[in-house]
């Protein structure tokens, strides 16, 4: 399916009662139709995007930017960041082109920056981290509650603390947040 025929209404996915809005849904739109496993092959995401995607050391203050001024949109990463980082930055940044792609919404200045990333970074983590496969790993590492997250962590190839704004999110118990397991 197409970026444009999901926004058009076309997909063959109802929207569920988890997901905060359709760029979330669509990470799991992805993972069904690329067939996608753990951890997520960020490249061919981006190749079935028309994305390229290339590393190179920039500043310290920048984790990546997405560009949509070449024949091809270009999502750069700061590869001195740590795997995990890059990572999420690669999703978060595939994330601001489907606002762009998807959606119609370029950056508009007199929007909140903060709303913006937030929506970006909810779309990384269900891309990353499905709700379905965190929860389902979670429960089998429960004999092991202050290992999950680190083993999850590798798992999907992401930060731990990611992995822990994952759990909060999905209402899940970590020894950090002190919450029960609360399912949806």
């Amino acid at each position: 399916m197409t970026i444009r025929n999901f926004r058009a209404g076309q997909s063959d996915y109802s929207m569920k009662t988890y997901y905060t809005d359709q760029l979330e849904e669509y990470a799991e739109v992805l993972w069904r139709e690329l067939q996608l496993s753990c951890p997520v092959d960020l490249l061919a995401v981006c190749e079935h995007l028309g994305i390229a995607l290339d590393k190179s050391p920039m500043g310290s203050d920048l984790s990546g930017i997405c560009l949509h001024d070449g024949p091809k949109p270009m999502i750069l990463v700061n590869s001195l960041e740590i795997l995990g980082r890059q990572r999420f930055t690669v999703a978060h940044e595939i994330a601001e082109h489907l606002l762009i792609e998807m959606l119609g919404q370029p950056l508009d200045p007199g929007r909140s920056r903060v709303d913006r990333d937030q929506r970006c970074d909810r779309f990384a983590a269900a891309l990353l981290m499905p709700h379905w496969l965190v929860r389902k790993w979670w429960e089998e590492l429960a004999s092991n509650p202050t290992g999950r997250v680190a083993v999850l962590a590798d798992r999907f190839e992401v930060s731990k603390a990611a992995v822990r704004v994952r759990a909060r999110e999905l209402r899940l118990s970590t020894p950090e947040n002190g919450q029960r397991y609360c399912k949806r």
